[in-house]
């Protein structure tokens, strides 16, 4: 097996990142100056939204069994120091080191095991959490847990519907994403792919809670309109 690529180099990270975001959430490019939101406000008028890609079921899973990776975005931010600070009161979860280069996140890794395969957690200071192997108990726990730690809470019905589902596996090849699975590498240490493949993810859910939220606004206007077309 070759060479760990540089956890964050930063022109690989940005590639994976960007297509990753390409591949499974469809976007082709977005902007954030006025004219790209206008572009997109005029987009989400004329087309309804694609419900969330969730993971793959029944005679379209692999023979090899494989893990869920479930990400959210529940707030615009989360306090970060004050949340690093509780998990440590709390005891649940162990904080693992992540590189210098790596700021904002916190990566954890459940204490009391379930079974072999271990439970992690990323939190994006963004407001996203990035569950992998972790139960939907266990999620919705963590999930009231982050509530004392955020800014500009989202709806909670909302963070449901927008929540992102994909399935991991492990492969004797190198990490990557195909057809809608996570391919991590049997034989080797996967904190660099772990970590790109969850960054990707908390970028997609948050861009999918906000043209949902931005959906959400222009419906609500939509009366607007009408009136005015009669005035």
């Amino acid at each position: 097996m070759g060479k760990h690529p540089s956890l964050l180099s930063s022109q690989t990270y940005l590639l994976h990142n960007i297509k990753f975001l390409k591949l499974h959430s469809g976007i082709a490019d977005y902007s954030t100056t006025e004219m790209g939101i206008q572009k997109s406000i005029a987009a989400l008028q004329a087309r309804k939204r694609v419900p969330r890609k969730k993971a793959l079921s029944g005679k379209d899973q692999p023979d090899q069994e494989t893990g869920e990776v479930v990400a959210y975005s529940s707030a615009e931010e989360y306090d970060m120091k004050r949340l690093a600070k509780e998990l440590e009161n709390q005891g649940l979860y162990q904080i693992l080191e992540l590189p210098e280069e790596v700021e904002d996140v916190i990566h954890v890794n459940a204490k009391y095991k379930i079974e072999e395969e271990p439970r992690q957690i990323y939190f994006f200071s963004e407001g996203s959490v990035v569950f992998w192997n972790v139960p939907e108990l266990e999620q919705q726990n963590v999930l009231r847990f982050l509530k004392p730690f955020e800014t500009n809470p989202y709806d909670p019905e909302l963070v449901s519907a927008e929540n992102e589902h994909l399935d991991y596996l492990y492969s004797e090849k190198a990490a990557k994403f195909s057809r809608g699975r996570i391919y991590l590498e049997s034989d080797g240490d996967n904190a660099y792919y772990m970590y790109t493949f969850s960054n990707g993810l908390a970028l997609s859910v948050k861009l999918g809670m906000w043209e949902a939220t931005l959906e959400n606004y222009i419906d609500s206007m939509e009366w607007v309109t009408e009136v005015r077309i009669f005035v």
